[in-house]
C-alpha cells in the first residue's frame, strides 16, 4: 500500500512525469533533476552509470521537489524500477499513476485545492483543505475532501463519501456530466443536512448538531446521529434508524422500515421521543411513541405498547391506540378512534367519529364546535371509569374550568333554566350543549352516548 502525501496543491490530472537528469545515484537512492524541480527516488538499485539507465531494482518511494521545497512524496510503494522507467521514458503519466497506486493507497492532499485520483484498489484520498476534486478508482474508495467545497466522484466499487459542507458534490457516475450509473453500493457520511443525489444508497449522520437526511427514489438506508433528525426516503421502500435524539421519520412506502434502535436486528431502544409521519397506513413499531398520519387519503394508524400519540388526516381515519395510555386526534373526517387498553384521550375533531375507549380509565374530548356533520358516537362510555372533557374555546359558556358545575347540567331533553348548558337525554343517549339554557336558540347535538346512563356533572371536565 503506496501513502501519497502532497504538501502544496497537485493536479494528477497534469503530467507529473517524474523525470530528468540523474544528477546523484547509490544502490538505494536515485536523483534527478530538470530545472528547480528535483525527483528522488528510494529503494535498492542496480543503476548502470555507463549506460544511464536501471538494469534491476524496486522503488519504494520518491520525493518532488521545486526549489527545494517539497510537492509531493510517495511513501510504501514497492514497485519494479525498471517498470516505472519505462513508463516515464514513454511520457505514459497514466499509466505510471495506474502502475504504482494499484493497491490499497492512501492519498493526502494539500492545505489547497488538489486534483487527486486513485486507480485500482480499496483506496482512501483525503483532500484536507481547499476545494478539491477527488476521483476514485475501480475499487471501495472512501473519499474525504475535508475542509473547502468538494467534488467527489467514487467511481466503480462500493464507495464511502465523506461530507461536511454543504458545498460538497457527490456523484457516482462516471463523470460529473455523465447520468450513468459507475456501479456499487455506496455510502454518504454526512456532518451536515444532506440529499442523496442518483445511485447512491445510503446515508448515514455524523456528528452531534441536529442535521437531516433525505433519501432518492432507491431503496435507500438512511441513519440518523445521537440528535434530533429528519429521515426522508423520497420514495422506495427504505430503510430507516434514528439512532438517538427526537427523530422524525417521513414514511411514504409501504414498504419503507423505521428502527428505533441501535441497529436493525437490535433490541435496544436508541433513546429519544420520536415520531413517524406517514402518508400511508401505518403501524409503530417499538420505541416509537408518535404517528401523525399526512396526505388527504382515508389512511389508518395504530400504536404499540407505548403510551402513544396517533394523530389523523383531514379524511376518514381509522385510529387504534392498542396498549398503553394514548392520546387519539382524529382531526378532520369521519373516523374511527380505538383507545384500546389503558387510559386514553380521544379526540375525533371535526366530523361524524366513532369512538371507543376500551378498557381503562378514558377521556373523550371535544374541541370543536358541534352542527349536524359533526357529532360522535362514543360506544362504551362508563361513567365509573370515563370522563367528557368540554374545551371552553367552544363551549363558550363554560366559563370555569374544572368540573363542570351542577347548576349547568340536567337529566332530560331540553334545558329547563338559562344555566342549563349542558343536557343529558337518557332515552335516547344524546348529549347536547344549548348555550343559552331555557332561552329560544336551539340545543346542539355533542354526541350520542349509550340509553340510561347515571351521567352527572361529575362526569364532565371543563378545560
Amino acid at each position: 500500500m503506496a501513502t501519497v502525501t502532497a504538501h502544496q496543491p497537485i493536479d494528477m490530472d497534469d503530467a507529473y512525469f517524474w523525470y530528468g537528469t540523474v544528477v546523484r545515484a547509490t544502490a538505494s537512492m536515485i536523483q534527478v533533476r530538470s530545472g528547480s524541480l528535483t525527483q528522488t527516488y528510494t529503494g535498492s538499485f542496480s543503476y548502470d552509470t555507463r549506460l544511464g539507465t536501471i538494469k534491476s531494482g524496486t522503488m519504494t518511494g520518491t520525493v518532488q521537489q521545486i526549489n527545494g521545497a517539497k510537492v509531493f512524496e510517495v511513501t510504501g510503494a514497492r514497485h519494479d524500477a525498471v517498470k516505472v522507467v519505462g513508463y516515464m521514458n514513454r511520457g505514459d503519466a497514466a499509466g505510471l499513476y495506474a502502475y504504482v497506486l494499484n493497491g490499497n493507497d492512501r492519498m493526502n492532499g494539500s492545505s489547497g485545492g488538489d486534483v487527486i485520483k486513485s486507480y485500482g484498489g480499496d483506496d482512501q484520498l483525503y483532500g484536507n483543505g481547499g476545494n478539491d476534486r477527488l476521483e476514485g478508482g475501480s475499487g471501495n474508495d472512501r473519499l474525504d475532501g475535508g475542509s473547502g467545497n468538494d467534488t467527489l466522484l467514487g467511481g466503480a466499487g462500493n464507495d464511502v463519501y465523506v461530507v461536511d459542507s454543504t458545498g460538497d458534490r457527490v456523484f457516482e457516475t462516471l463523470s460529473t456530466g455523465s447520468g450513468t450509473d459507475a456501479g456499487g453500493i455506496d455510502e454518504v457520511q454526512s456532518r451536515v443536512s444532506w440529499t442523496l443525489g442518483s445511485f447512491v444508497e445510503k446515508l448515514t449522520l455524523t456528528g452531534t448538531a441536529a442535521i437531516n437526511a433525505t433519501g432518492n427514489g432507491l431503496a435507500n438506508t438512511l441513519k440518523g446521529n445521537a440528535a434530533a433528525n429528519t429521515l426522508d426516503g423520497k420514495g422506495g421502500a427504505d430503510v430507516m434508524l434514528g439512532m438517538g435524539g427526537n427523530d422524525i421519520y417521513i414514511v411514504d412506502n409501504v414498504g419503507d422500515r423505521v428502527y428505533e434502535t441501535t441497529s436493525t436486528t437490535s433490541r435496544t431502544n436508541a433513546g429519544g421521543t420520536d415520531e413517524v409521519r406517514a402518508s400511508v397506513s401505518w403501524t409503530l413499531g417499538s420505541f416509537v411513541e408518535k404517528l401523525t398520519l399526512t396526505g388527504t387519503a382515508a389512511i389508518n394508524g395504530t400504536g404499540n405498547g407505548l403510551g402513544n400519540t396517533l394523530t389523523g388526516n383531514g379524511a376518514a381515519n381509522t385510529l387504534d391506540g392498542g396498549a398503553g395510555n394514548d392520546f387519539l386526534y382524529g382531526l378532520g373526517g369521519n373516523d374511527v378512534l380505538k383507545g384500546g387498553t389503558g387510559n386514553d384521550l380521544l379526540a375525533g375533531g371535526a366530523g361524524m367519529d366513532r369512538l371507543t375507549g376500551g378498557s381503562g380509565r378514558d377521556i373523550f374530548r371535544f374541541d370543536t364546535a358541534p352542527g349536524s356533520d359533526n357529532r360522535d358516537v362514543i360506544t362504551d362510555y362508563v361513567v365509573a371509569d370515563d370522563t367528557i372533557q368540554l374545551e371552553n374555546a367552544i363551549f363558550t359558556r363554560l366559563t370555569k374550568t374544572g368540573v363542570l358545575a351542577a347548576a349547568n347540567f340536567r337529566v332530560g331533553n331540553k334545558a329547563t333554566d338559562a344555566n342549563d348548558h349542558v343536557f343529558y337525554d337518557k332515552a335516547t343517549g344524546g348529549l347536547f350543549y344549548d348555550a343559552d339554557g331555557s332561552g329560544s336558540g336551539a340545543a346542539v347535538q355533542i354526541a350520542l352516548l349509550g340509553k340510561g346512563l347515571a351521567l352527572t356533572a361529575a362526569d364532565f371536565l371543563v378545560t
